[in-house]
């Protein structure tokens, strides 16, 4: 996990708000990733904070029926230092 306040802080944000949109939709860890064609780990590794890809970010969104923006909310654009 990156050790910058900000790039911590988006991270996390990004990755609550996939796991929020994946229970809302019912879909377990295994179904999610099937569906987005990303292995679990990959999403394991999202949904807990750690980088995330644009390209799987776009894979999640379209899995999950939701926008990108969707799954960047505005406080994960807010720097906390």
């Amino acid at each position: 996990m990156s050790t910058e306040p900000g790039k911590c802080h988006f991270y996390a944000t990004v990755g609550n708000s996939i796991r929020l949109h994946r229970q809302r939709s019912d879909m377990t860890i295994d179904g999610l990733a099937k569906a987005a064609n990303i292995s679990r780990y990959t999403l394991n590794t999202a949904e807990s904070g750690q980088s995330v890809s644009a390209f799987v970010l776009t894979k999640l969104a379209h899995a999950l029926d939701v926008t990108v923006d969707d799954l960047i909310p505005l406080e994960a654009l807010e720097v906390k230092l």
